[in-house]
């Protein structure tokens, strides 16, 4: 089943299970849905696995309410998927409550599980409360993404704790510094005034993608550069690169300082935008836009934590294996009318890795072109060193003994 579209709402779609497939499969039920396209990347040991998170969250949304919305999704990579066989999705309704959704997909291929989801949906709990006094408006995430003040009356769990706590220890250890409008807790340092919201800024400096490169412009003139100078193996492997970009359903830049016009790419931090391709006139739902938001957020991940230590294919030692375990996201309320193919930044940065065990952990925030902090990544993946050769280890060897001379 190789994908030959490049519209991003394609790539994430399922449909029924076929007669042949439904055979097959193990245990489908109605709640069982097909793969209607399989993308192996380039040298990859099977299917992208942000495709997978894409169509196992599109299936697992046509069992929810049209009043939730998903907030967080995690899966763990079992198998690498075969790209010539249908997965089938099977989703399993763990719980429905008033406020929270919980499913369970299991992508199949056969009886083979290849990869779990977890995924979480809500209605926030919406209500005018009042917070030591003042009346504060909550603030509730729609279905259509627009965030709209809310009369309900009621305070939640949490922050009534977190009100009666505050109210019992104020004898004891509460100051407050007027001047300042902080809030003095015993030896906790200061803590600013209640806000209803607050998410890391968007990062300084930054170049909207219309003003970077395209990833098979930037290697197109690395290879008219480079002319001779690489190996034809090498080469060949840009130019399939280069290929695959092209007919990608999203395109890739990474992200351009503004004063230095340089890539923000470096072994500490890595910027990458992001841009679905929608064909003009394809209505997408906010929910189908979570769907193709978590399967490109898996781009080039794990690969932060590769670069962090220095493992590349051309490094001594080389990078050995690279794959992702499992990916996490967490969705934030989108701006009102977020276009599906809107340039989408994501900043990544690698918060571990060990060599030792042969594991790394990735960790990202996902930025619209207006700088609104929607979404949240983490990935844990197999990041392994290779073996350098003999005549490589001789060398390394002598010149060992050299030093000690």
């Amino acid at each position: 089943m190789p994908y030959s579209s490049t519209s991003a709402y394609d790539f994430v779609a399922v449909g029924p299970v076929t007669a042949s497939e439904g055979a097959r499969a193990s245990q489908p039920s109605a709640d069982s849905y097909q793969s209607q396209s399989i993308w192996c990347p380039k040298g990859a040991r099977g299917a992208y696995g942000g495709q997978v998170i894409g169509q196992g969250l599109h299936s697992a949304i046509q069992t929810i309410s049209d009043n939730k919305g998903l907030h967080s999704m995690h899966i763990h990579f079992l198998l690498p998927a075969n790209p010539s066989i249908p997965i089938i999705y099977n989703v399993d309704r763990i719980r429905d409550g008033k406020s929270y959704a919980t499913r369970s997909i299991r992508a199949m291929q056969g009886d083979k599980v290849v990869a779990v989801i977890m995924a979480s949906y809500s209605t926030t709990s919406t209500s005018t409360r009042t917070v030591d006094g003042v009346r504060q408006p909550s603030l509730k995430s729609q279905t259509t993404g627009l965030i709209v003040p809310s009369e309900e009356p009621s305070v939640s769990h949490s922050l009534r704790f977190v009100i009666e706590s505050s109210s019992k220890s104020s004898d004891r250890n509460e100051r407050t510094t007027k001047a300042s409008g902080t809030h003095r807790y015993g030896q906790g340092g200061d803590i600013p005034p209640f806000q209803p919201r607050y998410a890391q800024p968007y990062p300084d400096g930054i170049l909207p993608m219309k003003q970077c490169e395209l990833e098979p412009d930037r290697w197109t003139k690395f290879l008219s550069r480079a002319e001779s100078s690489i190996s034809p193996r090498r080469r060949r492997a840009v130019e399939e690169y280069i290929q695959e970009r092209r007919d990608s359903p999203w395109e890739v830049a990474i992200a351009k300082s503004s004063t230095h016009f340089t890539p923000l790419e470096n072994g500490t931090r890595r910027m990458v935008w992001l841009k679905p391709k929608i064909p003009s006139g394809t209505k997408v739902s906010l929910e189908e836009h979570k769907c193709i938001i978590a399967c490109i957020s898996d781009f080039q991940f794990i690969g932060a934590a590769a670069r962090r230590i220095g493992l590349t294919a051309i490094s001594k030692p080389p990078l050995g294996m690279l794959t992702s375990l499992d990916h996490t996201i967490y969705f934030y309320p989108f701006p009102k009318n977020l276009d599906p193919s809107a340039p989408l930044l994501h900043v990544i940065e690698a918060i571990i890795v060990d060599v030792q065990p042969g594991r790394g952990v990735v960790q990202g925030r996902i930025y619209t072109e207006t700088g609104e902090l929607i979404a949240v990544t983490i990935q844990e993946g197999v990041v392994r060193a290779g073996q350098i050769s003999a005549g490589e280890g001789n060398r390394a060897q002598q010149a060992r003994e050299k030093a000690k001379l």
